[in-house]
């Protein structure tokens, strides 16, 4: 297994975990809607305000916004497979909660994908980030250990050649980079990319949740970094 030095990811909200002002206090309420696949509050243009799914608002959005920047026209589109990135321990209910597939099957649903294929499973439970102590954060190669791509077999034929991996938060970009070879090894000579609903801002502060951006993960003695 070699992890990969450095990858390309594409987000489209931000989110400050520590910040005081109403923009913060906000993106962390559509932060906990995300995870929670829940609702948030949207003033509509009569005034009146209305509960909206928050996965189905930010994929109106990435549709929205794929004119305007061509990094979202290369992550989606009705030729690109989407697959949802796994939770942190195995599936013990099928019906449990699951964001990134939801995020898949909310931009499916809205022509910004051809499929949406679950085949990456976390086999070995690791430390949700969310909750490790200093030090504590499952590195890229705890990813890569505890992950696979199952049912490879079972497959329909694809004429287009472009996957995007799906995830609802990115910090350092650990899990992007743990997974990244399990698709290349799946999927050789396929472009694989990745995308985060939301991107952690942990030291900056932030002016406008909705902000979508390309950046890099470069991998550094075993650790990843992100920017932006």
């Amino acid at each position: 297994m070699s992890l990969p030095s450095e990858i390309s990811f594409v987000s489209l909200l931000q989110y400050s975990p520590g910040g005081s002002d109403d923009i913060a206090k906000q993106s962390r309420i559509i932060r906990d809607a995300i995870k929670r696949d829940s609702y948030v509050p949207v003033r509509q243009s009569d005034g009146q305000i209305r509960q909206v799914r928050a996965i189905e608002r930010a994929a109106d959005a990435v549709k929205r916004l794929t004119g305007e920047h061509p990094f979202l026209a290369r992550t989606f589109g009705a030729d690109v497979v989407l697959i949802p990135m796994p939770r942190s321990a195995p599936f013990r209910d099928k019906s449990a909660l699951w964001p990134p597939m939801s995020i898949c099957k909310a931009l499916k649903a809205r022509g910004l994908s051809g499929e949406v294929l679950p085949i990456l499973e976390r086999v070995q439970p690791v430390q949700k980030s969310a909750y490790a102590g200093r030090g504590q954060r499952p590195n890229p190669e705890d990813h890569y250990r505890s992950t696979a791509v199952t049912g490879l077999a079972e497959l329909p034929m694809f004429s287009a050649k472009k996957v995007t991996i799906v995830d609802d938060f990115i910090t350092r970009g650990s899990t992007f980079v743990g997974v990244y070879p399990h698709i290349t090894e799946a999927f050789p000579g396929w472009t694989v990319q990745c995308f985060a609903l939301v991107r952690t801002q942990s030291f900056i502060s932030i002016d406008q949740i909705l902000d979508p951006v390309e950046g890099t993960i470069t991998c550094r003695n075993g650790q990843p970094w992100r920017h932006p």
